[in-house]
């Protein structure tokens, strides 16, 4: 009998002893935020903890970042905006995010600085927010969006890097080899630009990858860490074929968990959290 494509646990803690998360989103948005974005599905977890927390691997595997930026729109494709009114009223987890100065409707965009780690079996995970790349990770530019004249729009696409296939992440010059516990990144809000694109407040190393730690952007949801743990089975497609729940907080495994993760698990659990899979 050949072995369930389904994945044994295989992670450890994304942060730091010491630190307490909290979970604000599981795979379902709260309603605000689907008016926000458009959706219902969340397919991550979302971890709220103060900005400039240390990510750590959780697993051994080989890891890429990018950047991806997009303004967001309505259906008749003007932008959509938000005021401090709206971004407050009926979402309880904007509690720390940062506006823009003035009254009124500012225009908000979505988007990330993610780091993805390939972790093999097809076992792949994705941090996305983040303020700062270990400078280890191999970095790769966004791809300027351009309108049917040609002429930039200011979006950014997260690069092509994100649907490398495997034989790709085993090369050095595309991929690191990290063993768990590493740190990786600094927890942000990167993206999510209120009223200006976050990018334009980056630093902007010699290889083009930016650097938020300090920069005073504004966001519209408070900092965390967008973590998604997901199977792949269709080459060069950045669309997920599974997503787990990382921890086995609901008792999708019957064993497996270190204790460390399976006490770290119990207290993410508590009462004030909210649940994963709504």
């Amino acid at each position: 009998m050949s072995e369930p494509w389904y994945p044994a646990p295989f992670l450890g803690p994304v942060f730091e002893p010491g630190v307490e998360p909290v979970i604000a989103t599981g795979y379902k948005y709260h309603p605000a935020e689907i008016a926000l974005h458009g959706v219902e599905s969340h397919k991550a977890i979302d971890f709220d903890a103060p900005r400039g927390t240390k990510i750590l691997a959780p697993a051994d595997g080989y890891y890429v970042a990018t950047y991806g930026e997009f303004a967001l729109t309505n259906e008749d494709g003007s932008p959509k905006t938000l005021s401090l009114e709206g971004a407050l009223k009926g979402n309880p987890r904007n509690t720390d995010l940062k506006a823009p100065a003035g009254k009124g409707e500012f225009p908000i965009f979505f988007g990330s600085y993610v780091i993805q780690g390939w972790h093999g079996k097809g076992r792949y995970t994705q941090f996305a927010h983040v303020d700062w790349v270990n400078p280890k990770i191999p970095f790769y530019k966004s791809v300027e969006l351009k309108d049917e004249q040609d002429k930039p729009t200011g979006d950014l696409a997260f690069s092509p890097v994100l649907r490398a296939v495997v034989s790709e992440y085993r090369k050095p010059s595309v991929a690191v080899k990290l063993k768990a516990g590493e740190v990786i990144g600094e927890l942000g809000m990167t993206g999510c630009g209120w009223g200006q694109r976050c990018m334009k407040f980056a630093k902007i190393g010699k290889d083009g990858r930016p650097d938020f730690r300090g920069m005073d952007y504004t966001y519209y949801t408070e900092p965390h860490l967008h973590f998604m743990t997901f199977g792949k089975r269709v080459p060069r497609s950045r669309k997920p074929s599974a997503i787990w729940d990382p921890f086995g907080l609901y008792g999708q495994y019957d064993g497996g968990y270190p204790q460390a993760v399976k006490d770290w698990g119990n207290k993410l659990e508590g009462a004030k959290h909210n649940p994963l899979w709504l």
